[in-house]
């Protein structure tokens, strides 16, 4: 479900699925398609990667993963209900 769209990437809700049923709700944040073929837009959002995941704070959201899929770069972060 998407959440959210701004000048660099848009952000969804999303469900991990694991082993023997296990769930988590989580968020994607996706860089915009058009962006996607930008190497330093992508470079820009790696470094955001790198630097969001050395954070650690109870008023920040975690990072548990990044990666590609299908040409799209997206950090995998937690969800956190509310506003």
């Amino acid at each position: 479900q998407k959440l959210a769209s701004g000048g660099m990437a848009e952000v969804f809700l999303a469900k991990q699925v694991g082993i023997d049923g296990f769930e988590k709700l989580v968020v994607l944040k996706r860089i915009l398609p058009h962006q996607s073929d930008n190497p330093e837009f992508v470079r820009m959002f790696l470094d955001e990667v790198r630097i969001a995941a050395d954070l650690a704070h109870p008023n920040l959201v975690h990072i548990f993963d990044a990666g590609q899929a299908d040409g799209q770069y997206f950090i995998t972060m937690e969800y956190l209900r509310g506003h």
